[in-house]
């Protein structure tokens, strides 16, 4: 039997609305649990380290009809005793708390998301699956567990604060909008095709304005060498005002 500050605990948690839970709970998220996008759960800790785990209203499930919820053999036996509730089984993180099974065929798990020794379980999604999306911050909560005092601090950097949680949401979500608009290709002008391209691409002959045809160069060469003097043709002639040589004399050659 639930021991009086658990009662408590319970009964706050039905009775409250959301500025209550402000109030009296630190609102934490796991998004993406277990990398699974959009698969957010809430963890809400009490001042008394008390931490109800739920889903959180992004998660895709809220878009389904569910048709049951079933916790796991694991978490359905555990169970506590005495005052101090002592002897629930020990939570990982990845612990699997549930499944969710949906008409349209989808399931979803659901997790433990924290560390800590498991103290209640909401066995009245059993029978009354719809209370996890019409109350999923009250009635329709998963579980209650009970972390440890040395862990608390950890607990809550490694999850998202209520703020954090939103801006985090509203980001995903204007991602996804532009993901989702039709966007117009950029025109590169590099990439832009010219009139000779496009006219073979459509299989029609290139204007000969604009090909730049080849020629042979042995021809032009040879007949460029026509009209100029080659050495042999030119006559070398000493320019005007320069001394002509003149042959020697017999008498210079003999004195020399």
């Amino acid at each position: 039997m639930a021991s009086c500050w658990l009662l408590k605990i319970l009964l706050d948690w039905r009775l409250i609305g959301a500025v209550q839970i402000e109030r009296y709970y630190t609102e934490m998220f796991s998004c993406d649990t277990m990398g699974k996008p959009m698969e957010d759960q809430y963890v809400h800790m009490h001042s008394n380290r008390l931490c109800v785990v739920g889903v959180a209203e992004s998660h895709p499930v809220m878009l389904e009809e569910l048709v049951s919820v079933e916790f796991t053999q694991n978490v359905l036996e555990s169970r506590v005793t005495g005052k101090k509730k002592k002897g629930g089984r020990f939570m990982l993180p990845n612990t699997v708390l549930c499944v969710l099974k949906c008409k349209s065929g989808r399931e979803f798990n659901l997790y433990s998301c924290i560390r800590g020794a498991l103290i209640e379980v909401n066995e009245r999604l059993q029978k009354e699956p719809e209370l996890l999306k019409q109350k999923h911050q009250s009635d329709g909560y998963l579980v209650i567990i009970q972390p440890k005092k040395v862990e608390v601090a950890e607990i809550q950097e490694s999850l998202l604060s209520k703020e954090e949680y939103q801006q985090f949401r509203a980001i995903s979500k204007a991602n996804s909008a532009s993901d989702a608009s039709p966007q117009k290709p950029a025109e590169s002008t590099l990439a832009k095709d010219t009139p000779d391209v496009k006219q073979e691409r459509k299989g029609e002959p290139v204007s000969d304005t604009n090909i730049v045809k080849d020629e042979p160069m042995a021809d032009t060469v040879k007949e460029e060498s026509k009209d100029e003097p080659t050495f042999d043709s030119v006559k070398l002639e000493p320019p005007s005002g320069t001394v002509k040589d003149e042959p020697m004399s017999e008498d210079a050659s003999m004195e020399e």
